[in-house]
């Protein structure tokens, strides 16, 4: 697998529901069934191990481990973006949060992590935001991340634990975890990188500065110009027209 994999086209919408569950199902059976030889290898019943915050981090530091985070979920504009991530050798411990971190840092660090890791952008696309639901676009993206790596190395993420993936979830991972804090940095650059592309076309909404959110500015802007097709219709954003 290159570096750098993106989503090519994956489905359209229509019959897209029946689809993903079949995506969905076969997924969550792969994952299963390495989850469970693990298990097996190693004496361990029923999913994951529960372990401590300090076990789960000592735990990421394996080269097999793939972090995993995502950026855009709280947008109102564009789609949201998840990255899966593995280490292709030991990084040093330098990568850190993406929004803890400059814009011309973070580019710094997305050129190293380039040089030692792979990853595999997941989007979930605006059209199924709209269509289905945040939740529903945002497991898309999750699956999708993280295809490459099913039965290839043990998942750590950010935040609380999906139903849908065995993996291990530690709060303020992205903090605490090198390949989630590396995932942040490449979901953030590449998501940001989309919305300055989409800016040019649309830059009365100032996306090349506020991505997407809910900003003074970007509220501004829908007053005076109402929505456009990138915009998350389920937000109820008419109230701001």
């Amino acid at each position: 697998m290159k570096n750098r994999e993106k989503n090519e086209g994956f489905f359209g919408l229509e019959n897209q529901m029946d689809l993903f569950e079949n995506e969905s199902a076969k997924f969550t059976k792969m994952d299963k069934n390495f989850q469970d030889e693990k298990r097996e290898k190693s004496g361990q019943n029923g999913g994951v191990l529960k372990l401590s915050d300090k076990e789960i981090i000592d735990l990421s530091s394996n080269l097999t481990s793939v972090g995993i985070d995502e950026v855009g979920y709280g947008c109102w504009a564009g789609p949201v973006f998840v990255c899966a991530l593995q280490f292709l050798r030991p990084p040093e411990p330098i990568f850190r949060d993406s929004k803890s971190i400059s814009a011309k840092k973070r580019q710094e660090l997305y050129e190293k992590i380039k040089e030692i890791s792979r990853w595999k952008i997941g989007i979930g696309m605006i059209e199924e935001i709209n269509e289905f639901g945040l939740g529903y676009a945002y497991k898309s993206a999750i699956l999708r991340a993280v295809e490459p790596f099913l039965g290839q190395g043990t998942f750590f993420m950010d935040g609380r634990k999906p139903s849908f993936l065995d993996c291990y979830a530690l709060v303020k991972g992205d903090q605490k975890i090198q390949a989630i804090s590396a995932a942040s940095i490449v979901a953030k650059v590449e998501r940001d990188a989309l919305m300055d592309q989409l800016n040019l076309e649309f830059p009365m909404y100032k996306w090349d500065s506020n991505k997407g959110y809910g900003t003074a500015d970007h509220i501004k802007a829908i007053r005076e110009h109402g929505l456009c097709r990138w915009h998350r219709k389920s937000y109820n954003l008419d109230k701001y027209l």
